[in-house]
Formats: C-alpha cells, structure tokens, sequence
C-alpha cells in the first residue's frame, strides 16, 4: 500500500510537468486527466479573435497532438492518439462551427453599419429640416424687401409729379411763391430727384464686386494686399478666402443690406476695390447672414460656373440620370485657345458616350469630367490623340512639365547593390540575416549619438526597408492566399513610413477634406443630394494639411480598372491643387500615385497656361516585391529611388505649404478684425472661373 501511494503522485507530478511546455499550459494543468482534454474546451477558454483562429487551429494540430503522442508518459501518448483521431473524425463538426461563428460576427457588423446609417440619417434628416426653415425665412425676408422697394419707387414718381404740376404755375404765382417757400420749393424737387437717381442706381447694381486681384504670391509686398480678398466671418468654409496668387480666383460679390432712404450702404472694406466686372442682380441674391444656421452658413452662398461650362455640367447631370435627348452648349468666342480645346473634347466626348453601348461608357465618363475640371490629362490615350489633332505642341510640352529631373537617382540604391551578391549565392534568408547583422552593429556603433549622421541614417534605412521586404517575401501576411487590396495597401504604406519624416499616412477610406469643399460648391450650385466629399485610400499629410494620395487596387484587375483609377485620382489631386493655391503658393503641384498590385506609377499635376495638366513624373514603374526573383529585379531597379524622393518632395513642398497658411491665418485674423467694426453684409455669391473648376461625379437621382 505504501509503494502504490508513491508511485501515483509521481506518475500525476510526470504528466502535469510535461504538459507545461505546452502551448496555454494553464488549460492542460487544470484538469485532472489528459483524456479530459478537448479542443472545443481550450478554443473558448482561450476566447481569441476571429484572424487568430486559423493560427489557434495550427498550433492545436501541429504543437499540442504531436507532442502528446511523443511523450514517454502514456496517459498523454494515450490522449495524444484520441485527440488525434477526433480531430480527423470531427473535420466537419469543426468547419461548421467556424461557419457559424463567422456568420453571427457577420450579422453583427451587419446590426451595427445598420445602426450607424440610421444615425447618419437622422442627422441629416435634422439638417435638410433647418436648411427648409432657412430657406423659408429669406424668402419672406426678400418678399418683404421687394415690397419696399416698390413703396420707396412709387413714393419718389409722385414727388416727381408734383413737381411738374409745380412748373405748370403761372409766372406771376412762381415768382411770388419764390418770395416766400421759395427755397423749401427748391429743396423739396432737388431732394425727390436724388432719391429717384439713388433709388434707380441702386436697382441697377445693387450688387458689389469686392475681388481684388493679388499679384506674384511670391513677392512678400503682394501677398498681404491680395489677402483684402478675404470676406470676413460670414463666408463658408470652402470659400472664405481668396487666393493669394496671381491665378484666377473665386470672385464674391456681396449684396449689402439697403437703408431706409434706399441707398446701397458700402462697407469701409469695399472701398479699395477698382478691378473687378459688375454682376447682375439676378445672380447674386442671397439671404441675410442673420437668417443662417451658424452649422449651415455655406447654403447661403450661391456658387455659379461661368458659361458655358455651367451648361455643360449640367448636360452631364442630365446624361448620368439616363437622358438622350441632349443640347450641348457651343463654345464662346472669347474663350482661350487652349480652354476651347478642352471644351471641345469635352463635348466630343460626351456625345460619344450617348452613342455607345453602356458597356463601353465609363472612360469616355471619366475623360470627360477630367477635361470639364480643367485638366489634360497626359497619360489618358483618347486625350492625347485628340490634342495631337488640333495642337501637337501641347502633350509633348505638358509632360516635360510633369516629368522631374533626377526622380529615379539616390544614394539608397548604392547600398542594395551591396547585398545584391548575398542573395544571389545564398538566398533571402541568408539575406535578412546579413542585413538584421548589419543593422545591429550600425545601431552599436551609435548606440551613444541621440542623432544618426545623414550617411548612418541612410544606411539604417535602407536595411529597414530591406528587412520588410525579406519577411514579406519568406512569410507574406496573408500565406498563399490571393492578397486584398487592404493587404497591398499595408506593405506599401509600411514601406514608405520607413521613408518618412513628418508626413503622416490616413488609410481606411478617409475622406478628403479639399475634394468636400469642391462637391459643396457643386452641391450648392447644382443642387446634388450629396456633398460629402471623396475617400481616399492612403492620404499623406503634415498637421493639418492635405499633401498627396495614393490610390491602391488589388493584384490582378483588368486595364479599364486601372484607367478608372487613375482619372478618379487626377481629380483628386485637382481639389488638392485648389486647396494649396488659397494659401498663396504661386502654380501650386500636386505629386501623387496609383498602385495596382505590386506595381505603380508616380505622377504629378502642375499648371501651363491657366490650365492644370497631369503627367508622369518619372517614366520607370515601380514595383515591390513578392517572390525571391522579385527581390532581385527590385535591388537592381531605380524602385527606391522614386520612392525615397516622393516622400522627399511631399516633406519639402508640407514645410513649405505650413509656412503659407500660418501666414495666410494671421492676415485673415487681422482682416476679420478689420472687418468687424465694419457694418456686417449677407452671404456673398461665389462666381466660379473655369480655371477654379473640378467636376465630381454627379450621383443619380433615386428613384422609390
């Protein structure tokens, strides 16, 4: 009895010793035997997330099973063989709890979009309400006006008529009345003839024009006299200031409010203006700020496109909600010549795409809203072929424009061509170790320096981004599946932070705030539903300002995709492009990519001739890589190059464009000042130069 109560605790101290070298051991010591052991048990005790579940399953199959039929003690080798043959009996039993379990996540997500949306919903529910409120109000408010100003007319003809009966008088009578009313007489026919003249005057322009042109954004001097453009606390966000450059701006003409006697009561700031065309009072009556809702005050503004690209949005308007029968506007004769170009091809493209079968539609779509956004776009086929027609001169000038000088030369690529014999002779394992060495004893030989010198930083880097590469290639994230789009995104993104500095990366379908302005103004101006502005896939910025976007797509899409890609984008950096020309900077640019796959290309939008014109920046595709071969053709490429620039450039032109808004801020807090003891004006009507103009995609009309 003795030698059986020792050898018991031995054989149970035995088993429970061998099971903590398992994986989660605290699931196996808590139960009595090995054949209480149970997968299902130690899955829910464990609780993981639905992408650990897989690696759960693995190591339940390869590390737990295994080790429990290897082991000397044979309860365990006993519970290993019955784990094993349950595992294979119950495959199906498995799958279908997977199944089920990813389904209830699934319907979860699915409660939740559902919950969001019907939150979204409401609050714009409660928004288009106060919108209605407003828009009743300012109606009354001009009836109200109008009624006036009929009373005040009516008033100052009947003092004209009685003074022409007054002249009707007898000499004699004239003559002795001058004797005694004769100058209340005279003051009350001077004074009805001004207030006719006032009255007449202020119908006719009962509109001011308040832009005033600046002058070269670069000369200190004309940036703060350009910056009288600004409209003070009652502008909208999008339309605020004016721009800063010599470049055609948004022009806000400001209706003021009339005074009793009827005369146009001009604010101290508008008096500087002297440059600037009279518009019509048709076109720039709008509420009183006073009426506004403070979250709405941008639908007070009216915005309105010059001809005839007014008309032409709205041929586009109609075509998008499914109608044929289409009058396109003709071009004006004072219009630049480069301006009726792409007013022609616009046109010409539209009316092709009415033509066509909707299958083949969507480029033609595309291409013309690219020209209708004041933009020749170079690597679209169609448009160079219809500019090399009519003006060869253009393309061939417009990428040399776009391409920069040195864009595929840097340093970095002298030091991948070190490692270029490791992974030939020996392989990428060998690879990533040579390069994790090498990082190691750069790291202690500063191990005391706060700062690595520019050439030790070059150099740690460059094994960063050689060491990511390495274990994507050995142990991509997503095993040997076809990898998503969000999988394309993280590696290039995980890439390119290496690069930066103070650039930030938002992915996750963000939304561009520069691309929201311009669709409400579109929204304003067209009445679309919508103005929310575009997602981006990968948007750079420094603080708060928008820099460049990347546009991502999964590996294996057809061409139509990719050229789809690419005019979404080019509009993107449009609104980009708008959005640094209000802080001043002179021919803003815009560098960005798009990125299929593995592969991209890096491009930019610049200005020429009072147009905006998009080319590649560089001739080379760049592409990282995914296999062994890959990661050699990828060190013997200007790949890194391109890429350490772009981000040399985004950190350049974000310092730059930071130094202009601060700048640009303390002139609008200072001219807000300046305005603020003025007397406050209503909501100023936006007039839009086809220079200023980006078309978003107009979303159809819903049909219940």
């Amino acid at each position: 009895m003795s030698s059986s109560s020792i050898r018991k605790p031995i054989k149970a101290a035995s088993w429970r010793k061998l099971v903590q070298g398992l994986p989660n051991s605290g699931y196996f010591i808590s139960k009595e035997r090995p054949e209480y052991f149970d997968f299902v048990e130690y899955l829910t005790a464990l609780n993981p997330s639905s992408s650990d579940r897989i690696e759960i399953e693995d190591t339940w199959n390869n590390s737990v099973i295994r080790r429990l039929r290897s082991s000397s003690v044979e309860s365990l080798a006993d519970a290993g063989r019955r784990l094993a043959r349950e595992w294979y009996s119950k495959k199906g039993d498995r799958c279908k709890f997977w199944k089920d379990l990813g389904r209830k996540e699934n319907e979860e997500d699915d409660n939740e979009r559902r919950k969001r949306r019907l939150e979204r919903l409401k609050v714009t529910a409660d928004i288009r309400l106060e919108d209605a409120e407003s828009l009743l109000v300012d109606e009354a408010r001009a009836d109200i006006e109008e009624e006036r100003l009929k009373l005040v007319q009516a008033k100052n003809k009947s003092l004209l008529e009685q003074q022409k009966t007054t002249r009707g008088l007898d000499l004699a009578g004239r003559e002795e009345s001058k004797l005694h009313h004769g100058s209340s007489t005279s003051h009350l026919t001077a004074l009805a003839q001004r207030q006719l003249d006032e009255f007449y005057q202020a119908h006719k322009k009962c509109s001011l024009p308040i832009h005033k042109s600046g002058g070269n954004a670069n000369d200190e001097g004309d940036g703060e006299a350009s910056l009288l453009n600004l409209r003070g606390e009652n502008s909208s966000e999008t339309a605020t200031l004016s721009r800063l450059d010599s470049r055609p701006s948004l022009t806000p003409v400001v209706t003021t409010k009339a005074s009793t006697s009827s005369q146009l009561q001009t604010p101290s700031s508008l008096s500087s203006s002297s440059s600037s065309t009279p518009v019509s009072a048709a076109s720039s009556t709008t509420s009183t700020a006073g009426a506004l809702s403070p979250k709405r005050k941008r639908k007070g503004s009216i915005v309105e496109t010059e001809e005839p690209w007014q008309s032409l949005m709205r041929c586009l308007i109609k075509i998008v909600n499914g109608e044929t029968d289409i009058n396109f506007p003709a071009e004006q004769p004072t219009m630049p010549h480069i301006h009726n170009l792409l007013f022609q091809h616009a046109v010409e493209t539209l009316r092709i795409y009415v033509n066509q079968p909707i299958k083949e539609r969507d480029m033609l779509m595309k291409d013309a809203q690219v020209a209708m956004s004041c933009l020749i776009n170079t690597i679209s086929g169609r448009t160079c072929s219809f500019f090399d027609q009519l003006d060869p001169n253009i393309i061939p000038r417009a990428r040399r424009l776009c391409e920069i000088q040195r864009m595929d030369d840097y340093p970095a690529t002298g030091i991948l061509k070190k490692y270029e014999d490791v992974l030939v002779d020996k392989g990428v394992h060998q690879l990533s170790r040579r390069a994790a060495q090498d990082l190691g004893k750069l790291y202690e030989e500063y191990s005391n320096e706060d700062v690595l010198p520019i050439s030790a930083d070059l150099t740690d880097r460059t094994l960063q981004v050689l060491l990511i590469l390495c274990k994507f290639v050995t142990k991509p994230p997503f095993g040997k599946k076809q990898p998503s789009e969000n999988d394309i995104l993280m590696l290039w993104v995980s890439v390119l932070s290496v690069l930066a500095r103070n650039v930030t990366f938002h992915t996750g379908e963000k939304v561009m705030a520069a691309s929201k302005a311009v669709r409400q103004m579109q929204s304003s101006e067209f009445g679309d539903p919508s103005d929310s502005g575009r997602k981006a896939d990968c948007l750079f910025m420094m603080g708060d300002i928008e820099l460049s976007n990347i546009e991502f797509k999964r590996q294996g899409i057809d061409e139509t995709e990719i050229r789809i890609q690419n005019r979404k984008n080019v509009r993107l950096g449009r609104c980009l492009q708008e959005s640094h020309a209000k802080y001043g900077i002179e021919a803003p640019s815009v560098l960005m990519a798009d990125v299929a796959g593995y592969s991209g290309v890096v491009y930019q939008v610049v200005q020429m001739d009072g147009v905006a014109v998009a080319g590649k920046a560089t001739p080379h595709v760049v592409q990282l890589p995914c296999t062994e071969g890959g990661l050699m053709e990828f060190m013997t490429t200007p790949t890194l190059a391109i890429l350490w620039n772009f981000m040399n450039h985004l950190e350049a032109q974000g310092s730059r464009l930071q130094r202009w808004k601060d700048r640009h801020e303390a002139a609008a807090d200072r001219l807000k000042m300046h305005q603020g003891l003025s007397e406050r004006t209503s909501m100023a009507s936006i007039f839009k130069k086809f220079e200023n103009n980006v078309t978003m995609s107009p979303p159809k009309k819903r049909t219940l």
